[in-house]
Protein backbone atom coordinates (compact mmCIF):
# COMPACT_ATOMS: atom_id res chain seq x y z
CA UNK A 1 0.00 0.00 0.00
CA UNK A 2 1.33 3.33 -1.12
CA UNK A 3 1.26 5.90 1.84
CA UNK A 4 0.67 9.30 0.02
CA UNK A 5 3.43 12.31 0.22
CA UNK A 6 2.64 15.54 1.22
CA UNK A 7 3.06 18.29 -1.59
CA UNK A 8 4.92 21.05 -1.21
CA UNK A 9 2.05 23.12 -0.95
CA UNK A 10 0.92 21.05 2.11
CA UNK A 11 4.42 20.88 3.51
CA UNK A 12 4.48 24.87 3.43
CA UNK A 13 1.15 25.12 5.10
CA UNK A 14 2.78 22.89 7.70
CA UNK A 15 5.67 25.35 8.57
CA UNK A 16 3.67 28.63 8.22
CA UNK A 17 1.16 26.64 10.82
CA UNK A 18 4.60 26.16 12.99
CA UNK A 19 5.81 30.12 12.55
CA UNK A 20 2.09 31.30 13.73
CA UNK A 21 2.03 28.78 16.54
CA UNK A 22 5.38 30.12 17.70
CA UNK A 23 4.47 33.58 16.99
CA UNK A 24 1.31 33.18 19.42
CA UNK A 25 3.77 31.16 22.14
CA UNK A 26 6.31 34.45 22.33
CA UNK A 27 3.46 36.76 22.31
CA UNK A 28 1.72 35.40 24.97
CA UNK A 29 5.48 35.08 26.60
CA UNK A 30 5.65 38.94 26.41
CA UNK A 31 2.54 39.81 27.70
CA UNK A 32 2.02 37.39 30.31
CA UNK A 33 5.32 37.59 31.60
CA UNK A 34 7.51 40.81 30.93
CA UNK A 35 4.69 42.92 30.21
CA UNK A 36 3.15 42.26 33.47
CA UNK A 37 6.13 42.46 35.52
CA UNK A 38 7.21 45.97 33.37
CA UNK A 39 3.04 46.60 35.36
CA UNK A 40 3.72 45.94 38.55
CA UNK A 41 6.08 48.56 38.82
CA UNK A 42 5.51 52.20 40.38
CA UNK A 43 5.16 53.92 37.06
CA UNK A 44 4.26 57.36 35.24
CA UNK A 45 0.64 58.18 33.89
CA UNK A 46 2.67 58.14 30.54
CA UNK A 47 4.22 54.96 31.13
CA UNK A 48 0.72 53.13 32.24
CA UNK A 49 -0.49 54.47 28.84
CA UNK A 50 2.20 52.65 27.19
CA UNK A 51 1.57 49.37 29.28
CA UNK A 52 -1.88 49.79 27.88
CA UNK A 53 -0.60 50.45 24.22
CA UNK A 54 1.73 47.35 24.12
CA UNK A 55 -1.21 45.32 25.83
CA UNK A 56 -3.52 46.15 22.97
CA UNK A 57 -1.09 45.34 20.52
CA UNK A 58 -0.31 41.94 22.19
CA UNK A 59 -4.39 41.33 21.89
CA UNK A 60 -4.74 42.45 18.31
CA UNK A 61 -1.66 40.49 17.52
CA UNK A 62 -3.25 37.03 18.91
CA UNK A 63 -6.20 37.93 16.90
CA UNK A 64 -4.48 38.25 13.76
CA UNK A 65 -2.71 34.75 14.47
CA UNK A 66 -5.59 32.82 15.14
CA UNK A 67 -7.58 34.32 12.10
CA UNK A 68 -4.19 33.08 9.86
CA UNK A 69 -3.88 30.27 11.44
CA UNK A 70 -7.24 29.13 10.65
CA UNK A 71 -7.09 30.04 7.38
CA UNK A 72 -3.84 27.98 6.81
CA UNK A 73 -5.97 24.74 8.20
CA UNK A 74 -9.24 25.60 5.81
CA UNK A 75 -6.49 25.70 2.90
CA UNK A 76 -5.24 22.62 4.07
CA UNK A 77 -8.23 20.80 4.53
CA UNK A 78 -9.17 22.35 0.74
CA UNK A 79 -6.17 20.53 -0.64
CA UNK A 80 -6.84 17.19 1.42
CA UNK A 81 -10.61 17.51 0.00
CA UNK A 82 -11.72 17.25 3.39
CA UNK A 83 -12.99 20.83 4.32
CA UNK A 84 -16.17 22.89 4.68
CA UNK A 85 -16.97 25.76 3.12
CA UNK A 86 -17.06 28.99 5.66
CA UNK A 87 -18.77 31.19 3.39
CA UNK A 88 -17.69 34.33 5.88
CA UNK A 89 -13.87 33.59 5.33
CA UNK A 90 -12.96 32.21 1.70
CA UNK A 91 -10.25 29.83 1.36
CA UNK A 92 -6.97 31.33 -0.14
CA UNK A 93 -4.93 30.78 -2.27
CA UNK A 94 -0.90 29.83 -1.92
CA UNK A 95 0.42 33.13 -2.95
CA UNK A 96 -2.18 34.72 -0.90
CA UNK A 97 -1.56 33.35 1.95
CA UNK A 98 2.56 34.06 0.81
CA UNK A 99 1.67 37.18 0.94
CA UNK A 100 0.24 37.11 4.35
CA UNK A 101 2.60 35.53 6.21
CA UNK A 102 5.12 38.43 4.42
CA UNK A 103 2.85 40.70 6.23
CA UNK A 104 2.24 38.91 9.31
CA UNK A 105 6.03 38.45 10.02
CA UNK A 106 6.64 42.10 9.24
CA UNK A 107 4.19 43.58 11.59
CA UNK A 108 5.31 41.05 14.33
CA UNK A 109 9.00 42.00 13.94
CA UNK A 110 8.21 45.88 14.16
CA UNK A 111 5.95 44.88 17.44
CA UNK A 112 8.08 43.12 18.91
CA UNK A 113 11.10 45.47 18.37
CA UNK A 114 8.57 48.43 19.55
CA UNK A 115 8.56 46.46 22.77
CA UNK A 116 12.04 45.64 22.87
CA UNK A 117 12.80 49.36 23.04
CA UNK A 118 10.37 49.99 25.47
CA UNK A 119 11.01 47.56 27.73
CA UNK A 120 14.87 48.64 27.44
CA UNK A 121 14.11 52.19 28.60
CA UNK A 122 12.21 51.48 31.44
Amino acid sequence: MEIPTQTAEQEQLLSWKHEVEDVRQEVKSMRDLRLERISRRDMTRERMVQVEHFQNLFIRQLEVADELFHDLKQTNRRLNNAWIEHHDRPVEGHDELHERMGTFHKLYDELKGDFFHFEAHR
